[in-house]
């Protein structure tokens, strides 16, 4: 019995990779440690906004799924939903369909424009891939592989009602979000994204930009436990504050997007 591939997409993997940490140490121990942290008070706060908003018949939709992480939540949450995700990386979005075979599974990449593109594809941080490089925190072996790019909007039926959206893209937000924009008028779903100054040297991306997107269609920024809705100034205080403190435990990276 592999119990690393039973845990792996279940509330326990935070955890368990946590604990692993600490066992094994390393030079980067300490700063892989807070990051776990960090992502285990999130996930804490997304599974409770999941359970108190989603309604048995919603459906959600995972940007960047993964290992399916959120599918399973999806899931468990409205199972009666339709669900869909997408996954650039081949043996990720096969390995999806595979374990989720209820969720419509798309191997592609999202943006606000249609066609073939590059992907940096990174063998030791699978969740650093996409569609730009970045500065890896520790040293990586990135391959270029070619993907589809997609709209979400192209994608998804204009009369299917969308609850929820996840988008966790490393730094390609903006462009999801723009891909996006008709869902973003029609549906008013609830969108949690990730919004991080490390992942957007590579990008025309600013939380000003972010923000202003969003309030564009009556949106508001929150934090994960529902402050807000956040003014453009707070929002970039925080932004800014989470990046200079290198992304220890009390930083935020991952934000909500509501009906303001």
């Amino acid at each position: 019995m592999n119990l690393k591939r039973l845990m792996i997409g279940t509330p326990l993997e935070r955890p368990a990779r946590i604990f692993h940490r600490l066992l094994t140490g390393g030079p980067h121990a300490t700063s892989n440690i807070e990051c776990e942290l960090r992502d285990a008070r999130d996930h804490a706060y997304v599974r409770a906004l999941l359970r108190n908003k989603l309604k048995r018949d919603f459906n959600c939709i995972d940007v960047g799924a993964h290992s399916g992480f959120f599918l399973c939540q999806f899931i468990e949450f409205a199972p009666e939903g339709r669900h869909w995700a997408f996954e650039p990386i081949p043996a990720l979005a096969a390995e999806l369909k595979r374990n989720f075979p209820s969720v419509k599974v798309h191997e592609c990449a999202l943006s606000d424009q249609e066609g073939q593109t590059t992907f940096q594809y990174v063998p030791e941080l699978l969740g650093w891939s996409g569609l730009r490089a970045q500065p890896y925190p520790v040293r990586t072996h990135p391959q270029t592989i070619h993907v589809e790019l997609r709209r979400l909007d192209s994608l998804i039926a204009q009369d299917a009602p969308i609850a929820f959206i996840k988008i966790d893209v490393e730094g390609a937000e903006l462009e999801v979000l723009r891909g996006a924009a008709e869902i973003l008028r029609r549906q008013n779903p609830i969108v949690l994204f990730e919004c991080a100054k490390i992942h957007h040297s590579h990008y025309d991306t600013t939380s000003k930009a972010i923000h202003e997107f969003l309030t564009r269609y009556g949106m508001g920024v929150f934090l994960l436990d529902q402050t807000g809705p956040l003014t453009l100034q707070a929002f970039t205080d925080v932004y800014e504050a989470s990046h200079r403190s290198g992304y220890d435990r009390t930083a935020q990276s991952n934000y909500l997007a509501m009906p303001a």
